[in-house]
């Protein structure tokens, strides 16, 4: 089972600079040992998916309780919230002016509480929708259409983008989930 935060919220919970952990597959008993234990507890306790997520869900929901104020920083929620709600496709510096923050100052707090810059951020988040477009679209069209939809200056910054943050070409990755598709489906 995985936790999906919301992008400021692991660090409130785990009390770590989230940039010491982005990119990084580590149990969560690494970075905070009561937390893991509890999580351990759920997982031999629980009866099956629906039981375990509710116990998971309690166990965040205690912690957050007693969660300082200080590790949440509401200008780093506005401004992921932004992104969010825009697609990936914000100017930094009307951002940062949005939530009261130089650039700088944002970009740092993004960096300890988010794990990545806010820029960062909002190439996640439009990738994220690049590929849901992907998917949907025709053959022949997929990476025109996409990189319009999305935001991209062509089709160009749209497969040098897909290549940095997916590791190969949009091409590449629908072979792939076609390939899973049909290992999963049965054909």
């Amino acid at each position: 089972m995985g936790v999906r935060f919301h992008p400021d919220s692991a660090a409130a919970i785990l009390r770590a600079p989230q940039h010491e952990l982005a990119g990084l597959t580590i149990g969560v008993d690494a970075v905070d040992a009561p937390l893991g234990r509890s999580l351990d507890g759920v997982r031999e306790s629980a009866r099956g998916d629906a039981t375990a997520a509710r116990a998971v869900t309690a166990v965040l929901d205690r912690l957050a309780i007693h969660t300082e104020p200080a590790r949440i920083d509401p200008r780093v929620r506005r401004a992921s919230d932004v992104i969010g709600r825009h697609r990936g496709r914000v100017s930094i510096d009307r951002l940062a002016r949005h939530v009261g923050l130089t650039r700088r100052h944002l970009e740092r707090r993004f960096q300890m509480l988010v794990g990545v810059s806010p820029k960062r951020l909002a190439r996640i988040v439009r990738f994220q929708r690049a590929l849901r477009v992907l998917e949907r679209a025709g053959a022949g069209q997929r990476g025109t259409r996409t990189a319009m939809e999305c935001g991209y200056a062509d089709q160009a910054h749209f497969v040098r983008e897909y290549r940095e943050l997916a590791g190969c070409p949009p091409e590449a990755h629908l072979l792939r989930h076609a390939e899973l598709n049909g290992f999963y489906a049965g054909r």
